[in-house]
């Protein structure tokens, strides 16, 4: 990184709300005030960084073993009525676990969380 970018990308994302002594003190080890540049283990560091960032694939996977799934307090007592229930398994993101039902609501008493 530049001294530049630097001050536009380093400060304005990584050190955001830093005290400006503690930003110099910072700035005065960057490689490009060292004069180190490639040679300074810093560099090598965020390089070794970004090669696992920038150039290897992570495969992450989600297994369901069980859940539960509670509500808050309402006024009367109510029965969900379960609809779909997932069953053990892998899971992709937005996966739906449970999809339960309320009973119809009956006028004058509608139950309401406390």
């Amino acid at each position: 990184m530049s001294e530049g970018g630097f001050d536009r990308r380093g400060v304005a994302k990584f050190l955001l709300n830093v005290h400006p002594d503690a930003i110099g003190a910072i700035k005065s080890e960057q490689p490009f005030r060292t004069g180190e540049c490639a040679e300074s283990p810093l560099w090598h560091l965020k390089e070794l960084s970004d090669v696992d960032k920038h150039r290897t694939l992570h495969v992450t996977g989600a297994l369901v073993q069980a859940f539960k799934a509670t509500f808050p307090p309402l006024t009367e007592a109510v029965t969900f009525q379960t609809v779909d229930v997932r069953e053990r398994g892998p899971i992709q993101q937005d996966a739906v676990l449970w999809r339960g039902r309320l009973p119809e609501h009956r006028p004058g008493r509608s139950p309401t969380i406390r």
